[in-house]
């Protein structure tokens, strides 16, 4: 998908995608099923944390926006894997690979991780990788 040229007129960046998920958890961090999870000092950290990566943002691609590994069906042998469920939007292609750094990185850790991702990925530039995914 990152090979795809964004559309010239796109109309829904990822700073605007981050945004609607910083209001929508945010709404939330007083429930308990939340909260014990995450305070809301952890969430103002990791909100800046993310504002700052969207400031540096260089290449821009189509990203699906939402790719986790509840994105993703197995189409067979003839289709392969499929991403389902998209939030498109334009931005860093490393944004995309977020979930699976993370969903790996209880056994090998972060920096592990996001190098085998980055491997996995081919060729380009992954240095945010590794920004995008670390745990607040």
């Amino acid at each position: 998908m990152h090979r795809v040229a964004p559309p010239a007129s796109a109309t829904r960046d990822l700073r605007g995608r981050c945004e609607e998920a910083f209001a929508g958890v945010g709404r939330r961090l007083s429930e308990a099923v939340i909260s014990t999870r995450l305070n809301v000092t952890a969430w103002g950290r990791a909100v800046q944390r993310c504002e700052r990566l969207l400031e540096t943002e260089g290449v821009t691609v189509l990203l699906h926006g939402d790719l986790h590994l509840g994105n993703v069906l197995d189409g067979g042998a003839e289709r392969g894997l499929m991403a389902v469920g998209p939030k498109a939007c334009v931005g860093d292609p490393c944004f995309d690979a977020v979930d699976y750094v993370l969903a790996g990185a209880g056994q090998e850790g972060v920096d592990t991780r996001c190098t085998r991702v980055a491997a996995a990925c081919g060729p380009g530039d992954h240095t945010d990788s590794p920004q995008y995914s670390v745990r607040m």
